[in-house]
């Protein structure tokens, strides 16, 4: 009987009363629910993406630091061979 009253309060009131006006702001607790899970997957995603944005640039850091000390030890292999190729002759 309870919600009987309640449901038909509800379909009783004018849409712009005092009453309905107020009630325009009250949110169905599945729509609330569904809107937290939203801007929780946003807010996830969007870390996530973050997080991959900096793997990224880390691995661009070691390419580039990799890169450098290959092209040195290279380099150094090259300089080693010529003086081992100028001393032998």
């Amino acid at each position: 009987m309870e919600r009987f009253k309640v449901i038909e309060r509800e379909t009783k009131t004018k849409a712009y009363s005092k009453e309905g006006l107020g009630a325009a702001t009250k949110i169905d607790p599945k729509e609330k629910e569904k809107e937290e899970i939203t801007i929780w997957l946003s807010v996830s995603a969007s870390a996530n993406y973050y997080n991959i944005i900096t793997s990224i640039v880390v691995i661009y850091r070691l390419n580039i630091i990799l890169s450098v000390a290959v092209m040195s030890l290279y380099v150094c292999y090259i300089g080693c061979s010529i003086a081992h190729h100028i001393y032998r002759c």
